[in-house]
């Protein structure tokens, strides 16, 4: 009777034992694999524990690496998503078409790292460092990034559609051909960033600072500006058709060649603005200040708009 007990109690702890080795691995204190949805190589975990720098192609999905050093390691092609990356340096790393979906890199350190065709969706970057850092068309559709720092970074075609950039800062950034479709820009530092061609279809720009950037040929269709700061920002050849501006500054603004079509500009600030062959049919300049503002024979104001009357000058 005591045996068939015993081979019970085997049975039942047999499933226990298995599922337990299968959720918590330990190498050096590090709990792999806390997802079941992810299954890291435990070889490749233990490389990277052990201050590996070759990583290409390694498999770190879901693993804890909290803190980890892996500044200047090469990671091309890695799988790490899902991996908990917080905190941890990941300084002049090579990141190029790595597979980092829902990673968490929560105050990491990716200071001119390789991001080349990396696959960021969904990943948590918040205060994270990516100063300096290529993320030439990656993918960052709805990653969180609020008050990182993206100083210089290269983001040329990169896919940053529905992502929270709120607080961010993208000074001097290249963010040339950049997706920004609903994407989150509140209170974004974009001072003297390219975003030359940028799509920023019915993004919300809530105290956005765009001083002196280029936004030659961006579109921004439907875009709701408050309280953005756009003062010697190049908008020539921008699309701004339907574009909230309400009492926005524009104050030497270069808006040559520029869409305003059914813009909103009541109270906005054109002060010194350079509207030569801009299209501002039925814009609304109600309390709208031009002061200084130079147009030619192409610029399209609205009916009845006495431009001279306004301070506009004609060249």
């Amino acid at each position: 009777m005591t045996d068939i007990k015993f081979k019970i109690q085997q049975i039942i702890s047999f499933p226990l034992v298995v599922g337990i080795v299968a959720t918590s691995v330990f190498s050096g204190g590090l709990l792999l694999n806390a997802n079941p949805s992810y299954a890291a190589n435990r070889a490749d975990v233990q490389k990277a524990l052990a201050g590996n720098k070759n990583l290409s192609g390694a498999d770190l999905s879901g693993a804890d690496l909290t803190g980890a050093n892996l500044s200047g390691a090469n990671l091309s092609g890695a799988n790490l998503s899902g991996t908990d990356l917080t905190r941890a340096n990941l300084g002049e790393a090579n990141l190029g078409e790595a597979n980092l979906g829902r990673v968490n890199l929560t105050g990491a350190n990716l200071t001119g790292a390789n991001l080349t065709g990396a696959n960021l969706g969904v990943a948590s970057l918040d205060e994270a460092n990516l100063s300096g850092a290529n993320l030439s068309k990656a993918n960052l559709g709805n990653a969180v990034l609020g008050e990182a720092n993206l100083t210089g970074a290269n983001l040329d075609a990169a896919n940053l559609n529905e992502a929270s950039l709120g607080g961010a800062n993208l000074s001097k950034a290249n963010l040339v051909g950049v997706s920004l479709t609903w994407a989150n820009l509140n209170g974004t530092n974009l001072t003297g960033a390219n975003l030359t061609g940028t799509n920023l279809t019915e993004v919300y720009l809530n105290k956005t600072n765009l001083t002196g950037a280029n936004l030659t040929k961006a579109n921004l269709t439907g875009t709701l500006l408050s309280a953005t700061l756009l003062p010697e920002a190049n908008l020539s050849g921008a699309n701004l058709s339907k574009a909230n501006l309400v009492g926005e500054n524009l104050t030497g603004a270069n808006l040559t060649g520029a869409n305003l079509t059914g813009a909103n500009l009541t109270g906005a600030s054109l002060t010194g603005a350079n509207l030569t062959g801009a299209n501002l049919t039925g814009a609304n300049l109600t309390g709208a200040i031009f002061k200084n503002a130079i147009a030619d024979s192409s610029t399209i104001f609205p009916k009845g708009f006495d431009a001279k009357a306004q301070g506009i000058i004609f060249k």
